[in-house]
């Protein structure tokens, strides 16, 4: 006896529920959320990427590709008006876009301001050497590392600690046999030195045979304002520290970070960099999972309900006319 051969469709078809097997059926909610994982978390890497990486040389190109991204996002929402499952499906995948996005603008942003900004500026910056600390600090406006003189250290017997949330801390850069001179220049960190002692950020307190130092925060140079968004802090912290000890300069001052590498410093700030690329796209990762996974139970138990609404139709066609 001959048996005709049933042929099924190549692919899941969400517009033929009735016509598919449960397992294509369940393999086809599968894939959709697949979908709600991959495009909202590809959408962040990207976004985070070219804010963090591409920025600095190209700023109104990533803002115009974020808008665009955002926009396919509502796009994808409008969607849903067309669904004839009316399942949510299409609104809830372009929620998560436009949300991962906007998410990755910000933290892209803001992984630029706090870790590759400050990379770059020392990279696209000039390179002084023999740099006395009695120089005039406007004159190095585009300066992006120093290599300074001969005997000159960090004077940390006159540092200040400023306490918001964490302590910003200054001290003069002198000459060691001029320490009363004008102070142009202010080594400065984080959580590395008490109220008013103890400065220990990078090496200051270790004397240095050609000491260096990278530009932590260019005022009008290369980045202008946005190289640090901890400048005003250490900026306030620098007044305090002149009233304290009566330290004069004669304008403008530049905040450097003291350090025994130039090299090293900068392969420090691209790991924490990457470190900061890679953590955020993780948990963005772990949040579309979570999203997906609940996406794929809603959708399972939708369908199933649609199927019980269409057997009680065909079982009662009376309710149907």
């Amino acid at each position: 006896m001959h048996r005709e051969k049933t042929v099924m469709p190549k692919i899941w078809d969400p517009r033929l529920p009735n016509k598919q097997t449960p397992k294509r059926r369940l393999m086809g909610y599968m894939w959709d959320s697949v979908g709600f994982i991959v495009q909202p978390w590809s959408m962040h890497c990207l976004t985070t990427f070219l804010f963090m990486f591409v920025y600095h040389l190209a700023s109104f190109f990533c803002c115009i590709l974020a808008v665009l991204l955002i926009a396919w996002g509502f796009i994808t929402m409008s969607r849903e008006r067309s669904n004839p499952k009316k399942d949510g499906k299409w609104t809830g995948i372009g929620g998560l876009m436009v949300f991962s996005a906007a998410l990755g603008c910000f933290e892209g942003y803001q992984g630029f301001i706090e870790f590759t900004g400050r990379f770059y500026a020392i990279g696209d910056g000039r390179e002084y050497r023999e740099v006395e600390p009695t120089e005039l600090a406007v004159s190095k406006s585009d300066a992006g590392s120093f290599f300074w003189a001969p005997d000159t250290i960090v004077d940390v017997t006159r540092s200040v600690g400023l306490r918001i949330d964490h302590t910003f801390c200054v001290a003069p850069i002198s000459n060691q046999d001029d320490l009363m001179a004008n102070v142009e220049f202010w080594a400065v960190g984080r959580d590395c030195c008490k109220f008013r002692s103890e400065f220990s950020c990078g090496n200051a307190p270790i004397p240095e045979k050609t000491p260096q130092s990278v530009v932590f925060y260019t005022n009008g140079g290369i980045f202008g304002n946005m190289t640090s968004s901890d400048a005003d802090y250490y900026l306030l912290a620098v007044e305090m520290a002149k009233a304290e000890f009566g330290i004069l300069s004669r304008g403008e001052v530049k905040l450097v970070q003291w350090t025994s590498s130039i090299q090293a410093t900068k392969k420090g700030m691209l790991r924490d960099s990457i470190v900061f690329f890679a953590f955020h796209s993780a948990y963005n990762l772990l949040i579309n999972i979570l999203f997906g996974l609940v996406v794929f139970v809603y959708t399972l138990s939708k369908a199933r309900e649609n199927n019980v609404q269409a057997a009680l139709k065909e079982d009662n066609p009376a309710n149907q006319a």
